[in-house]
């Protein structure tokens, strides 16, 4: 069932195996820069509730590789406009579903703040972390701002 404001596998339908791929390749990147790793949870469950088939997910096992997050992201907005889940294919579009996604690996607002507060406390590097994590969370999006 879909969550207030959460992204919903079940809307996607069924998924090919090299988006599924790239589903892992997100759920590695959430992982290898502290994000919550609930999604790959959801996602099983889903996968399970589907019944048995060839292209069930997977916890990702093993070392992380670099991962790329914009041409993750790409695949996976790529296959949402594929199966009708975006509307159009346009940078609007493209950047609010992103976001979505995105969303499902942080943590809760209330955990960022008291996380800052607490740095905040010790050293003036609060500011460096919240910056860093608005980098990798995609809000700043590093691939555009390096471009310019």
């Amino acid at each position: 069932m879909k969550q207030q404001g959460r992204f919903s596998v079940r809307r996607m339908g069924y998924f090919s195996g090299s988006i599924w791929q790239a589903i892992r390749n997100l759920v590695q990147y959430g992982s290898q820069y502290g994000a919550s790793s609930g999604v790959g949870s959801h996602l099983r469950d889903e996968s399970d509730s589907r019944g048995s088939g060839t292209d069930e997910y997977e916890e990702p096992q093993g070392a992380c590789r670099e991962i790329s997050l914009e041409e993750t992201l790409d695949a996976l907005l790529d296959y949402a406009h594929e199966t009708g889940v975006l509307k159009e294919d346009g940078v609007v579009y493209r950047d609010l579903f992103d976001t979505k996604l995105m969303d499902c690996l942080m943590p809760r607002p209330s955990e960022v703040i008291g996380h800052f507060w607490k740095l905040y406390e010790e050293s003036p590097e609060a500011a460096n972390y919240y910056y860093k994590l608005s980098q990798d969370s995609n809000y700043i999006r590093r691939y555009r701002v390096s471009r310019i």
